[in-house]
Formats: structure tokens, C-alpha cells, sequence
């Protein structure tokens, strides 16, 4: 017999009842349980690309966390500080300067995925201060740019070299 779904389960805390917020345990048993001669074969349907869609991602372009209040609870030590851009196409230059217009940062994006981050620091190495930034986001292959604006607050930093 062929099944569509072998298992399905959507657990969730439901009510404020002591009895469902009680550990318990599940047990499955199968009719039909899996063997050593069990075989699946996955296909999927070949990659389109379109310029009309990822021209539509544009929007959905941004970078979190905005505002950076000195920590994120992905960072893994206290040097390991970034924001992340996310809907990024393959290609792509993003420019980060201060309000003044100066450039502080120039990132190259050239890869397939759609992130990249920005580890707070400018192009001499050296974390930036506080304050708001304007990223430039040239898009070469879509023709395309867009403009994001940033809040970086900093903690309390003591630079080893000055």
C-alpha cells in the first residue's frame, strides 16, 4: 500500500490545566514498520531562476538585529559582534557610511546564499562608535539598489591599540 504520511503529530501547549503542563511520554507503534529493505527516492523539479522574482525580493532586503544594542543572542563571545543582511541576491556590494557620508565599511557579497554579515568594524579593523549608519546596497546583476539605515549602540569598549 502506498501512504501519503506514515506519522504526523502538531503537539502544543494548549490551556493553563496542571494536567497539560505535565511531562508525558509517547509511544508509537507502526502496522507497518520501517526495514533494512525500505527504499525512498526523492526528485524535485529543476532550479528556475528568475530576474522578474528576485527583483521582487528587493523589498524583503534588511538587516537585523536594527537596532544592534551591543549584543545579540547569537554572537558566541564578547569580539564576535555582527549584524546580518538577509534577501541578498548573489552579487552584491554593500556600502556602510555615517551620517557625515563618509564610507566606513565596503562589503563584496559573492556567493548563493542570501546573508552576509557586518562585524561592526570599519575597513582600518577598528570597532565603530554608536550611532546611525546608511547601507548602500549596489545590486549589479538586477540594476538594482537599495538603501537600508542602521542603529549601532556599542558597549563599552577598551582598544588594546590606539
Amino acid at each position: 500500500t502506498v501512504t501519503d504520511v506514515l506519522y504526523a503529530i502538531w503537539p502544543g501547549a494548549r490551556g493553563t490545566q496542571p494536567y497539560l503542563q505535565a511531562p508525558w511520554n509517547m509511544f508509537i507503534n507502526s502496522n507497518a514498520p520501517l526495514t533494512v529493505k525500505d527504499s525512498y527516492t526523492f526528485t524535485t523539479s529543476g532550479v528556475t531562476k528568475s530576474d522578474a522574482l528576485a527583483k521582487n525580493d528587493i523589498n524583503m532586503i534588511n538587516v537585523f538585529p536594527n537596532p544592534y544594542y551591543g549584543y545579540q543572542y547569537r554572537e558566541s563571545s564578547r569580539q564576535d559582534h555582527y549584524v546580518t543582511f538577509s534577501h541578498l541576491p548573489n552579487n552584491a556590494t554593500i556600502r556602510i557610511f555615517d551620517l557625515a557620508g563618509v564610507l566606513v565599511r565596503t562589503i563584496n557579497k559573492n556567493d548563493n546564499t542570501q546573508f552576509t554579515t557586518w562585524d561592526l568594524r570599519n575597513d582600518s579593523n577598528y570597532p565603530v562608535a554608536s550611532g546611525i549608519y546608511v547601507a548602500y546596497i549596489d545590486m549589479p546583476d538586477l540594476g538594482k539598489t537599495k538603501i537600508l539605515k542602521l542603529a549601532i549602540i556599542q558597549e563599552v569598549q577598551v582598544l588594546p591599540i590606539y
